[in-house]
């Protein structure tokens, strides 16, 4: 990996919701109001993207950032992604996060205080309220599941090439859409001497190797893996023929 900058490129949002089956209502126009000095718009886009930069400097994910099973960041599919809010009659309102790669579809609950901040360059990103957590997702090898999969090794050693000076504090597995891949938890000081802690899941699917990952302060770190494992938790793919199997949950109890 030969470039450790972070080029992040804050997009418009899309947020719906979704009143009941086939009753979705326009998507909310989230751009930042024009309303007010000009200049005062500015400062505050600076002031975001200087924030986020200070949360996950050296995140690895640029244009020129290596993918350790296809070779080439040219081999990532691109990600489209919106956020909606079901509210199906029976069941609790759920928000969630919806994926499309190519033909391939995916849904996740979104954590509570998270937005969707981007989906580029092959890159979900959701950010918490405060700006101290990240959570990402994106297709890390584009393989179908039948060929020969990268071992757990080549991904241990893609986390530590991320930040230089990283630390693996351990070793294990998650799960997400009943498949079962390795994790791994990091940990490095940040320019500036931030301290910086990191999960990141590597799970087998017929789309290929999909990765999770969390990025965040250190002393929020316990309460950001259970935001992680809520979202592991939702995760559902598509099948063969693009249909999603969405978990409901009563509100009569």
């Amino acid at each position: 990996m030969s470039d450790h900058r972070l080029q992040f490129q804050g997009i418009r949002t899309q947020e719906a919701r979704v009143e009941g089956p086939g009753n979705e209502v326009p998507p909310l126009d989230t751009r930042p109001s024009t309303l007010g000095p000009p200049a005062l718009s500015a400062w505050r886009a600076r002031a975001r993207c200087a924030l986020l930069l200070a949360l996950v400097h050296g995140w690895g994910f640029s244009a020129g950032a290596a993918d350790p099973a296809a070779g080439s960041p040219a081999g990532l599919l691109p990600l489209q992604a919106e956020v909606r809010t079901d509210n199906e009659p029976g069941s609790l309102p759920a928000r969630r996060a919806f994926v499309t790669a190519g033909t391939n579809r995916f849904a996740f609950s979104v954590p509570e205080g998270f937005r969707l901040e981007s989906s580029n360059q092959g890159l979900v990103s959701l950010i918490s309220a405060d700006y101290r957590s990240l959570l990402t997702f994106r297709i890390a090898a584009v393989e179908p599941l039948a060929s020969q999969e990268p071992g757990a090794a080549v991904w241990r050693q893609a986390v530590l090439e991320q930040h230089p000076g990283a630390k693996i504090l351990e070793q294990f597995t998650l799960t997400a859409a009943n498949r079962t891949g390795p994790a791994f938890d990091t940990a490095w000081s940040a320019p500036g001497g931030l301290q910086r802690n990191q999960r990141t899941a590597y799970i087998p699917a017929s789309a290929g190797t999909l990765e999770f990952s969390l990025v965040c302060a250190t002393d929020v770190f316990s309460k950001a893996k259970c935001d992680l494992n809520f979202l592991l938790l939702t995760f559902r793919a598509s099948d063969a023929q693009g249909k999603l199997d969405l978990p409901r949950f009563s509100n009569k109890f």
